[in-house]
């Protein structure tokens, strides 16, 4: 198996800084929170929910209240 990293006598690569800067910002982020990981949230215009329409309670007449209680003491 090949050795990748540099001997002592020649100079770093580009993408062995690269892989060592990567490195050190995996090792961050594994640092933070106890290792825990979340979901990134996407922000810009499209991110936002729609608005959804409010449950609009009413009271029932006296008929209609009298038929919910009944199914409600089914279940």
């Amino acid at each position: 198996m090949e050795n990748t990293a540099p001997s002592d006598d020649q100079e770093p690569t580009y993408m062995d800084l690269l892989d060592d800067k990567a490195a050190d910002d995996e090792a961050e982020v594994a640092a933070r929170d106890g290792g825990e990981v979340f979901p990134t949230i996407p922000i810009g215009p499209a991110s936002a929910p729609a608005k959804q329409p409010r449950l609009r309670l009413r009271q029932l007449p006296e008929d209609e209240f009298d038929k919910a209680a009944a199914a409600v003491t089914r279940v």
